[in-house]
């Protein structure tokens, strides 16, 4: 990838698909390890998801422009819309629970994406939402990565 690449998105749910499909198709592209293009993949269906389901009380779409840009090692993100202000790099505490059935749905995507990325940046720019996420390879190798394949099992 020879610079930044951006497009822009409808912003519907049914965009996701074209922007995992997207994004990948860049990852492999620049040569970035499975696990860190699957942990930024995770962070933008989360990032774009919340933008298209909680960013606008007007219920029409609303387009969301991505730029990806290689760094080598890992990459950058680039997520801008024009919703209400929101920023996603702000500590939130996670609910304290004691059991699995206390837990409520949802609420653990903005953890995910503060654990997954190396760097989070936010800035209202123009009344627009700026989220820049940076991914480097190998960052967070503690944190949960992709789905592992299923590996043969050895013969006895």
């Amino acid at each position: 990838m020879g610079g930044p690449a951006s497009r822009v998105f409808a912003g519907t749910i049914g965009d996701l698909r074209r922007m995992s499909e997207w994004f990948q198709g860049l990852a492999a592209a620049a040569g970035l390890d499975p696990d860190t293009a699957w942990q930024a993949e995770v962070c933008l269906n989360e990032a774009a998801s919340n933008i298209i389901l909680y960013g606008y009380d007007d219920g029409v779409p609303h387009p969301i422009t991505l730029e990806i840009e290689s760094l080598g090692r890992g990459v950058q993100m680039t997520i801008v819309d024009d919703g209400r202000p929101f920023n996603p790099a702000e500590p939130r505490e996670l609910p304290v629970v004691h059991t699995v059935e206390e837990m409520a749905v949802g609420g653990l995507g903005l953890h995910l994406i503060r654990a997954f990325a190396s760097e989070v940046q936010y800035r209202r720019d123009a009344n627009r939402n700026v989220l820049v996420l940076t991914f480097a390879a190998g960052q967070n190798p503690e944190v949960i990565g992709r789905p592992a394949p299923e590996t043969a099992r050895a013969s006895q």
